[in-house]
């Protein structure tokens, strides 16, 4: 997330029992939108990164925020920083495994201020930030911030927000109550500023795509993708489009073919979501806008004639209209070949198994056959977006519930 003189806008959430809400301090729900719909408008919005603060009083409420945030994580196409109720490593620990690209302690807690420490020598300083709410923070307590830290999130009063950015030794994100883009501005040219969060970025009606244009015009470096060959290279058809082939990232599954005008590419890079032109409707076409099935962009290569593209995504759902995973499931020729049954083959992996003591198996046959199994596993968990992660969780469950 941390690049050299990169700058990031970040989007925040205050989590409040189970709902976003508007401060630290005050707990009014924000909107009508859940959590994860405000995670992923603040995404597609053009936020770099969240972050998530847990408000919870109660074990009940924590573990309820624990499993919005594994939810978020598992979605998110940005990174994540998460932090609040943090009572012990194993809390942080937990985090991360979820995801989260860094963890955040409140300082304010002496607790905490002894848990850095301890995070930071069994994470890693890359994964440990913390979070200052008040900016009479002790100044001999900065050693030990830029010792044990990455970075700091920065609350409090914004009259003296350069005072306490200049004071800090290490890079910092202040969190700016007020919508003021000049001092947003002021404040990112600072060296040691690497990104701005608070009203200023999650307020609804700014567009953080136009704001980094402006930011990138003014002078900085702001974190937009850049495709590394202008539309004007591009070899185009009779009417004057370029064919994108799309595949599923994970697993190569061709999935679509559509094209693209010069505005559809342009936003295609700027966004990260797959946009088209509809031949057809005569319109410019953001995949999923209407059916949820977004597709992010993972990769895009152009052919050695510059004539056509591939772009590799992840495809939310189907990408056919017809509701089918990809548009390519009708097959004119086949060859005929021996399909595997993934189910045959595990039953007949274990049945054997069971007969080891008479020598009716060996290592091999275990791999081979666990090889079969596993590959068509894959491509399932792949389609319907479960991770390996996921699959241990369950066995992990099945195992307790044995236990008891």
């Amino acid at each position: 997330m941390k690049e050299s003189n990169v700058k990031n806008l970040l989007a925040h959430i205050f989590m409040k029992n189970g709902k976003a809400v508007v401060g630290l301090n005050n707990h009014q729900i924000l909107g009508k939108r859940s959590i994860p719909e405000l995670a992923k408008y603040y995404e597609h919005k053009g936020a770099d990164a969240l972050i998530l603060f847990d408000l919870s009083t109660s074990e009940e409420e924590h573990k309820l925020h624990q499993r919005i945030i594994k939810c978020l994580c598992k979605r998110s196409q940005i990174p994540i920083m998460a932090g609040g109720h943090i009572e012990e490593l194993m809390d942080m620990e937990t985090l991360m495994n979820m995801g989260c690209a860094r963890v955040f302690l409140n300082m304010s807690r002496e607790e905490n201020r002894e848990l850095l420490p301890l995070a930071e020598k069994q994470f890693g300083k890359e994964h440990i930030a913390v979070c200052i709410n008040d900016f009479t923070f002790p100044a001999e307590e900065n050693d030990k911030i830029k010792k044990y830290a990455e970075e700091v999130i920065l609350l409090g009063d914004n009259r003296h927000l350069y005072e306490a950015v200049r004071s800090l030794p290490v890079t910092c994100i202040p969190l700016m109550d007020m919508i003021d883009y000049q001092r947003v501005y002021v404040l990112l040219k600072e060296d040691n500023v690497s990104g701005i969060s608070g009203n200023v970025i999650s307020n609804t009606e700014v567009d953080l795509f136009e704001l980094k244009d402006l930011l990138q015009f003014k002078g900085l470096t702001m974190r937009q993708q850049k495709s590394a060959i202008e539309w004007s290279q591009f070899k185009l058809n009779s009417d004057g489009l370029i064919p994108v082939i799309v595949q599923d990232y994970r697993n190569n599954e061709v999935l679509m073919l559509a094209y693209m005008n010069e505005e559809a590419f342009d936003k295609t890079v700027k966004t990260g979501r797959m946009t088209y032109w509809s031949r057809s409707r005569q319109e410019l076409w953001l995949k999923g806008e209407t059916s949820g099935h977004f597709q992010y962009v993972k990769r895009l290569s152009i052919d050695c004639d510059n004539d056509t593209l591939l772009a590799y995504v992840v495809q939310v759902g189907a990408a056919c209209h017809t509701g089918n995973r990809s548009c390519f499931y009708r097959d004119l020729v086949k060859k005929e070949y021996d399909t595997i049954d993934p189910m045959n083959t595990l039953h007949r992996l274990y049945e054997k198994a069971k007969e080891k003591k008479e020598a009716l198996i060996d290592a091999d046959a275990v791999r081979k056959q666990a090889a079969d199994t596993l590959y068509h596993m894959t491509d399932l968990m792949a389609e319907y977006q479960v991770s390996w992660e996921d699959v241990t969780e369950e066995i992990d469950k099945r195992e307790k519930k044995n236990k008891e």
